[in-house]
């Protein structure tokens, strides 16, 4: 289980004494939606930062745990990486007890924020929310989004040669779904099968939360058609208003905050500011931008950022997919969870009206840009 906390928002000026005077907010009135969003591999939580912003920006309590083990710290390092890497790609392979814990972690993290003190007379040590259990969304990007799905579809025999994941107890059972779980949204899933069968038919009968799929068409990390395009089409007869978006020139990167990271590798790698820390960490700095850099263009920039890295520059710019995305799972999660049918208008084929919800949003060519499709096929 997750370390509980105790929440205290007085104010503490820099020698940590509490700032005379300063009067903490108030808890926010009545009880709002909780999303768990999982990172994917090699990545770490501030990684969709704009995603993330936009959903708690309508209300919705965005909670990211961090996937100790396949995070990009341990990617980079290689020590207490939860895995093995490809002789020829060079890219990593989480193993098993990497898939299991995930699975764990956004179960315990549903129970320790369903568990949260929220009494007002406990205030301000207490959480300052409170979570509708009720409403209760998991999400997530890459490995992240197979997470999301276990939520909703179990992990029953995921491991080599069927049984239960390590160190299962009996509080974070994660070999059936979650019951606690309404809607599920998965981005650029990896289901690390090769022939999509990541779910079993049996498992897919068990759906009984609403899936939106976001998929990328240029993904050559985790092609559609081998990750998502097996299994949505069963997942659309067990639950009609399960859903998938593709973007024609997204590529698995695409929805996180990678380009912008970039940038700012570019940026330190020649700092301006001759201030002390510059001076004094001058040769340093550059060095770790450098690395930072490396990270990034093996990893994730050829499959978000056009020309750069490879990628080509067709491919979808992250800040369209941000809005592409954030959009899609606004109106989903508003219109299958919280039962606003009035978001139903912004899931129609006409997407361009889903960019009506953002006055800050770009003109995009969205007849070329996105996909809304699969049929209910049995398997």
């Amino acid at each position: 289980m997750l370390q509980s906390y105790s929440f205290n928002y007085r104010r503490l000026d820099s020698s940590g004494n509490p700032v005379p005077g300063f009067n903490p907010v108030a808890p926010a009135a009545g009880s709002h939606p909780l999303v768990i969003f999982s990172h994917g591999l090699g990545g770490l939580p501030y990684g969709y930062i704009n995603i993330l912003k936009r959903l708690a920006s309508h209300g919705f309590v965005v909670v990211v745990p961090t996937h100790f083990g396949t995070t990009a710290n341990e990617v980079v390092s290689k020590r207490r990486f939860d895995g093995t890497f490809d002789a020829a790609t060079k890219k990593p392979i989480p193993n098993e007890a990497a898939l299991c814990n995930r699975a764990k972690d956004i179960r315990d993290t549903i129970t320790e924020m369903s568990d949260l003190d929220t009494s007002a007379e406990n205030w301000p040590n207490a959480f300052p929310i409170n979570i509708d259990s009720s409403k209760i969304a998991t999400m997530g990007h890459s490995l992240g989004g197979f997470a999301a799905l276990t939520s909703v579809l179990g992990f029953g025999d995921k491991i080599s040669g069927g049984g239960e994941c390590p160190f299962t107890d009996a509080l974070t059972d994660v070999s059936a779904p979650d019951v606690r779980v309404k809607v599920a949204i998965t981005l650029a899933q990896d289901s690390l099968f090769q022939d999509g069968n990541a779910f079993s038919s049996q498992e897919i009968k068990s759906l009984n939360a609403d899936v939106l799929v976001l998929s990328s068409g240029e993904d050559l990390t985790a092609p559609p058609s081998e990750h998502v395009g097996n299994i949505f089409p069963q997942m659309k007869c067990i639950k009609g208003d399960s859903m998938r978006v593709e973007l024609k020139k997204g590529g698995h990167n695409s929805y996180t905050d990678v380009c912008s990271h970039s940038d700012l590798a570019k940026g330190l790698s020649n700092p301006v500011a001759e201030t002390k820390p510059v001076k004094k960490c001058k040769t340093m700095i550059p060095a770790l931008a450098a690395r930072l850099q490396g990270f990034l263009n093996r990893y994730y920039v050829g499959e978000a950022c056009p020309s750069e890295g490879g990628a080509p520059t067709t491919i979808t710019h992250s800040d369209t997919a941000h809005e592409i995305t954030s959009s899609y799972a606004v109106a989903y999660l508003k219109s299958q969870m919280l039962g606003d049918k009035a978001y139903k208008k912004y899931l129609e084929e006409d997407v361009g009206k889903v960019f009506l919800i953002q006055a800050d949003a770009k003109a995009i060519d969205t007849t070329a840009s996105v996909f809304l499709g699969a049929k209910c096929t049995q398997r």
